[in-house]
């Protein structure tokens, strides 16, 4: 009977220690499944921070190129809005000079208009000067033939002698000095 009682000890004691060793060898594993997973979720925290930084850097990088563009679309307004203001400013520019040089055409034209003119006066101001002067020459040369028959009909009339002639300015001058008409001998002096 004791013999059986330590044979079942014995048994006891190997199905203990059996039991020991399979549920250390289960910790173990645990062990060793606990360690892969904190690994595992370390790696991923590390992931994690790593793409929230790489993120916030790109959202940064962002809001720095917006506030870049907006910079540019008001350089760029601005700029659009002084090249209208230009556009409008040479707008008015070229009217006034339009206007100006519309005003010049119409004084030329006019100017143009009154040369014409004045050449037309000018060219029968010429010919009527042209027969004044041969009116004027016929004439003299009529007075003297005249005179010249006078004085060989009648040498009451000859002309006075060199040293007794008088210049008058006009015929006003010439009947106020009281000599007969007879001895007047008219000469038409021609300004050309």
């Amino acid at each position: 009977q004791q013999n059986a009682v330590q044979n079942q000890t014995a048994v006891m004691i190997e199905i203990g220690t059996n039991l020991l060793n399979q549920t250390a060898e289960q910790i173990r594993k645990l062990t060793d499944v606990e360690a892969q997973v904190l690994n595992q979720t370390t790696r991923l925290e590390l992931q994690l921070l790593e793409h929230s930084l790489s993120t916030n850097k790109l959202e940064k990088q962002i809001l720095d190129q917006t506030s870049e563009i907006s910079k540019l679309q008001d350089k760029n307004s601005f700029l659009e809005k002084k090249v209208l203001d230009m556009e409008d400013k040479h707008i008015v520019q070229l009217r006034s000079i339009k206007e100006e040089k519309d005003q010049l055409q119409v004084l030329v034209s006019r100017q143009n208009s009154i040369i014409e003119e004045l050449e037309k006066q000018l060219v029968t101001a010429t010919v009527n000067n042209s027969v004044l002067q041969k009116q004027q020459h016929d004439l003299m040369e009529t007075v003297n033939n005249l005179l010249t028959l006078m004085s060989t009909s009648n040498p009451s009339y000859s002309l006075l002698a060199k040293d007794e002639q008088i210049i008058f300015r006009d015929c006003g001058e010439a009947s106020k000095s009281g000599l007969p008409q007879r001895r007047l001998h008219l000469t038409f002096l021609l300004h050309g």
